[in-house]
């Protein structure tokens, strides 16, 4: 497969294949070509370094690419895009058949003022884009239309109303010989054809499968029209009655569209009892969109739509509109005709010009050099010195060459007259073309002429009363209602086909057969997108639109059945009327069976016809080919007859080519060497080794001079119609230096064999390329119009990159790569960012630092593997965030303004650090402040406060223990709420909580009190050697306790004397006879405080709430002695 690629002048850049294994190639191609118009092919260009220049000729955008497809139609499409890959030597290349006078040009919103044809839209939307409609198979169908976007693309906007219309459109190129472009649309009511086509599973199709569903499925439908009635109600069909021809669909008086089949399947009370039903509809309610108007003059809310005159009138006024377009487009028709008449005028004049020279000035130019060639020759027999006689030979040859190439001359005229007869032909034929679209135009305004008539004819019926009149509301609500209920009235099922193998004779567009015997399953559907690869062979087809086959009846018969059906159904009740139809029905069964016999004679009678004119035109097409053949045979001998005998004689030494060699004494050998494709003249100096050889060919011109390994190269070219100078020079120690120039660039290489080094420079009009290699390192340096790039690449796996581009944004960027270390810094920069970036891929290491003032944001990023700090600020605010795994300040640390740590948002965990303190968050809530102030009325006077919020739970201080370093920290101190000490157990209190020893140092103030108290230790009775027992009394300790290891002691009046041990029985002052002691006394199950005797017979219990007296070792309460 071949793609030819031109420039937008239609000149041949390449012909570039598919399977080429050097050079320019096609690795891979896709087109996808689909019914809404679009084709699109996206190609995979490579090149080599040797085709640098050449492939960025082929690839430019704009450029048009050429081939055919599989029914081998020409095909052009313009290059849309183009993406260059120089690392790969690739270019990917995206085209497009509407190419970009419709992509790039964009239309406006757009609301007609009356309803027209669609070649009036399309003509429209793609004015002065040179493309022009072809074909038009929608021609009758005229519409109103409104295209609310301002900014859609005129090829966007095309398809658009071709959709509105339901009409396919197809983009095309054709190039005539002259190299003129034809862009052409053709608008189709449905591309492709039924076909005989079959995918069947297990051999083109791996599987089809369906989906079935009642979601929107209805037997019955009560329609509302948009249009609202006089009293702002929609208008429906109540009032109306209709029915189908077959009987199956029934409009009532109610309103309501009713299928009359459907409803025995899926009727709501269908049942064992009641097999057969014909009511209880699955009924819905639907407004339809009707686009009729109900404004009117008379009355504003309501008007019975729409007033025949005026329709007419305004159809009348459409046709005239049009017949003003059609005229319009004959006079552009006339003015491409006149242009080309000018053109054919032009032609012939050039026709003239060349038979002149043809004829006269050649012939008697060769006639003159041939005088020349006989002059020469005859002074060439009289002999003379070796340089003389070379000379004259010399002279001899060149005065033949130059009359040999007046034929040559003479037959290029004959090429040009050729040309411009071929491009009067081309010409013709367009005026031709014109012509018809001129006919074709005034048949249209003839019909738009007898549509007014009959639009008047109409009106004149109309005014006179003889026309009834419709409610086209109703009409249209009914013609919707029933299209809705037809595609409504059984389940929906949607199929998707896997295809394995699409057949080679299937088309776009193409409705093809679906066959599945084994369930049974028999389809038809249209062929909607077809994906192919020309590289890689394969076609690949997207599918829809299916339908249900009845593979058990295919003919005409099945469907008339199927109506017979309907139609008895319909007639059931009235069985005179039902014998009539039915026999109808026969007639018509028998009719068909007659026409089936007469059209398959017909079909027989018409194949031997065509094969018989298939044969007369294959034997016509032989005849005037061989007569073509003989008059040209004969026009060639006669015309070469004419100067066959002269030619013979003069030329034969000429024809035959010759050799010249002339050896001289000092060692030079001089030869030349002429023949009909050219000449070549070569010195040789057998002494010194120095040898020059010069070649001149029709297409090319060559100089080489070489001694030893020495060698210069000189040549001019013209070779695939492409121009070019080449030098060459090599030296004794292997450098070679060559340079290629083209018409669009320049190729400059120096290479030394010995040190395995290279440089080599490509430059076209925007683009350089600089490459030096040598066995170790690859560097390039690519330059264009908007950027630069640079690259440095060592065996050792180490790489530099460096680019620059300007377009959107202007920017560079830098890349070392070395792969044996796994290190990598890349660092890039544009008109607003900066960023760079260290690796250690082997250590997992990375850093990186960035800025930007983008998206109305000045920012500095630093980074290294998780740890971050990033700087950013609008103009008027500034942010900076720091984070990491460890943090470390060193030196004064110094915060102005607030100073948040979170975790989640300031706004639920969190800290704050400002001028007044700290100020703590969690989960939300407040918690406290530890700050700061001074006291209420005491302003003098400064303290450090802990202060708790009242969404604060509890102050408490903890402590890890010190055997446990890595355990929890209980609580050693706690402050608590009282509704939070209730809530997490008995054992904790309102207030404060100690959970370690407490020391007192110092006393303890009652407010209001006289005196203080103090927690102390003392000696009993001042005895210094006595160990030390806590105290608590007054600070004085005059008054308090003391406490022993088992007994506790009270003290007064600072006599440590008088103390009472309460666990061990005492003696009251005053000399009593009997001890006393405090005791604990059970009375029913209940353990009370007691002072006793010392036998625990007599004494006080003390109660809760009473007093006991005891005796003998029973409790009284006190308050029933009393009474």
């Amino acid at each position: 497969m071949d793609y030819l690629f031109v420039d937008r002048m239609r000149r041949l850049i390449a012909t570039v294949p598919t399977d080429s294994v050097d050079g320019l190639c096609i690795s891979s191609d896709d087109e996808i070509v689909t019914i809404n118009g679009s084709r699109n092919l996206t190609l995979e260009l490579t090149y080599s370094a040797d085709t640098v220049l050449l492939a960025a000729k082929t690839g430019a955008i704009g450029n048009l690419v050429m081939y055919k497809d599989e029914d081998k139609n020409p095909v052009v499409m313009e290059i849309v895009k183009s993406v260059r890959d120089p690392l790969n030597y690739t270019y990917t290349l995206s085209a497009d058949t509407a190419g970009a006078d419709l992509i790039d040009e964009t239309v406006d919103t757009y609301d007609a003022d009356d309803e027209y044809t669609i070649d009036y839209y399309v003509d429209k939307f793609t004015w002065d884009s040179g493309w022009e409609i072809r074909l038009n198979q929608v021609t009758e169908k005229a519409l109103k239309l409104k295209y609310d976007n301002e900014d859609e693309t005129a090829l966007a906007r095309a398809l658009n109303v071709a959709s509105d219309f339901g009409a396919e459109l197809d983009f095309a190129f054709t190039i005539d010989t002259d190299h003129t472009v034809h862009k052409y649309i053709d608008i189709y009511a449905a591309r492709g054809s039924q076909t005989n086509a079959e995918l069947v599973r297990d051999i083109n199709v791996n599987n089809v499968t369906s989906t079935t569903d009642i979601y929107d499925m209805f037997t019955s439908v009560k329609a509302k029209s948009d249009v609202n009635d006089k009293d702002g109600n929609p208008i429906t069909l109540k009032g109306m009655t209709w029915q189908s021809d077959d009987g199956r669909y029934v409009l009532g008086s109610d309103g309501i569209l009713r299928d009359t089949v459907a409803v025995h399947k899926w009727s709501r009370i269908l049942s064992e009892d009641n097999p057969d039903p014909s009511t209880h509809h699955l009924q819905r309610v639907k407004k339809y969109t009707t686009g009729l108007d109900t404004a009117s003059d008379d009355n504003p809310k309501y008007k019975q739509y729409p007033d025949k005159v005026e329709a007419k009138n305004k159809d009348i006024a459409s046709q005239k509109k049009k017949i003003t377009a059609t005229d319009a487009y004959i006079k552009s028709q006339n003015g491409y005709i006149a242009k080309k008449q000018k053109y054919i005028a032009e032609c012939n004049a050039r026709i003239a010009a060349y038979e002149k020279k043809q004829k006269y000035t050649y012939p008697a130019k060769k006639a003159a050099y041939l005088v020349k060639v006989k002059s020469l020759q005859a002074e060439l027999a009289k002999g003379g010195t070796a340089s003389h006689v070379k000379s004259l030979a010399n002279q001899i040859a060149t005065q033949q060459r130059l009359a040999a190439n007046q034929d040559k001359y003479a037959a290029k005229q004959s090429k040009y007259i050729a040309k411009q007869q071929a491009y009067i032909k081309a010409a013709n034929a367009a005026i031709k073309g014109y012509k018809k679209k001129i006919a074709d135009y005034n048949a249209k305004i003839k019909g738009y002429n007898a549509t007014i008539d009959k639009d008047n004819s109409d009106i004149t019926d109309l005014n006179a009363g003889k026309v009834a009149l419709y409610n086209d509301v109703q009409s249209k609500t009914l013609d919707l209602a029933l299209a809705d209920l037809k595609a409504h009235n059984e389940p929906a099922v949607n199929y998707e086909t896997d295809i394995a193998l699409l057949p080679d004779t299937v088309r776009l567009g193409d409705t093809v057969h679906i066959v599945d015997d084994e369930e049974g399953t028999y389809l038809s559907s249209r062929v909607l997108q077809i994906e192919t690869s020309r590289a890689a062979g394969t076609r690949v087809a997207t599918m829809g639109n299916y339908l249900i086959e009845q593979r058990q009846a295919e003919n005409a018969d099945a469907a008339l059945a199927q109506k017979i059906d309907y139609a008895t159904q319909g007639l059931q009740k009235d069985s005179a009327q039902g014998k009539k139809f039915q026999a109808e029905i026969d007639e018509r069964l028998a009719n068909a069976d007659t026409e089936a016999a007469q059209l398959e004679q017909k079909l027989t009678d018409n194949k031997a016809y065509y094969d018989k004119e298939v044969s007369d035109l294959n034997a016509a097409v032989a005849t005037a080919q061989q007569a073509a053949i003989d008059t040209a045979k004969t026009d060639l001998e006669t015309t070469m007859g004419t100067y066959k005998g002269e030619v013979d004689k003069q030329f034969k030494e000429y024809n035959d080519g010759y050799d010249l060699k002339l050896t001289e004494a000092d060692g030079r050998i001089s030869t030349l060497t002429d023949s009909i494709d050219g000449f070549q003249a070569k010195v040789e100096d057998t002494v010194t080794g120095i040898s020059s050889k010069f070649d001149v060919l029709s297409d090319s011109v060559n100089a080489t001079i070489s001694k030893d390994n020495l060698q210069a190269l000189f040549a001019v070219q013209i070779q695939d119609g492409t121009a070019s100078i080449v030098d060459r020079l090599t030296d004794a120690e292997g450098n070679i230096e060559a340079t290629t120039k083209l018409a669009n660039g320049i190729q400059q290489s120096v290479e030394s064999l010995t040190t395995n080094t290279s440089t080599q420079i490509n430059q076209l009009s925007d683009l350089i390329d600089l490459r030096a290699t040598s066995a170790d390192v690859k560097a390039q340096i690519d330059v264009a119009t908007k950027g630069l790039n640079a690259s440095i690449e060592s065996v050792d796996g180490k790489t530099v990159n460096l680019g620059a581009t300007i377009d959107d944004i202007t920017g560079w960027q830098a890349t070392v790569d070395d792969s044996v270390s796994g290190l990598k810094n890349q660092m890039t920069s544009t008109t607003d960012t900066w960023n760079q970036k260290l690796t250690d891929a082997k250590n997992s290491l990375t850093t990186q630092i960035s800025s930007s003032v983008a998206n109305g944001l000045a920012s500095i990023d630093l980074k290294a593997n998780g740890g971050y700090l990033s700087i950013a600020g609008n103009g008027s605010t500034s942010k900076v965030w720091l984070g990491g795994d460890n943090l470390y300040l060193t030196g004064d640390t110094h915060v102005e303004g607030d100073f948040f740590l979170t975790e989640v948002n300031n706004s639920l965990d969190s800290l704050k650090l400002d001028t007044s303190g700290m100020f703590l968050k969690q989960g939300g809530d407040d918690i406290g402040w530890i700050h700061t102030n001074n006291l209420v009325d005491h302003e003098q006077y400064d303290g450090l406060l802990f202060d708790l919020k009242a969404k604060g739970d509890y102050m408490a201080w903890g402590a890890q223990n010190a055997n446990g370093p890595d355990g929890d920290y209980p609580i050693k101190l706690a402050w608590w709420r009282s509704d939070v000490a209730k809530a997490i157990g008995d054992d904790t209190v309102a207030g404060f909580q100690f959970s370690d020893p407490v020391q007192f140092d110092k006393n303890i103030h009652i407010p209001n009190a006289n005196g203080e108290l103090s927690f102390a230790k003392t000696n009993l009775s001042g005895n210094a050697t006595t160990s030390p027992y806590p105290y608590f009394g007054r600070a004085s300790g005059n008054a308090g306790f003391a406490y022993g290891s088992s007994a506790v002691y009270m003290v007064q009046g600072g006599n440590w004397s008088r103390v009472v041990n309460t666990h061990d029985p005492f003696k009251p002052d005053g000399g009593a006879y009997q001890n006393l002691q405090f005791t604990t006394m059970v009375s029913n199950n209940t353990y009370y405080p007691a002072l006793t005797n010392q036998e625990g017979k007599v004494g006080i219990l003390f109660g809760s709430t009473e007093l006991y007296l005891m005796r003998d070792g029973k409790p009284y309460p006190l308050s029933g002695i009393l009474k």
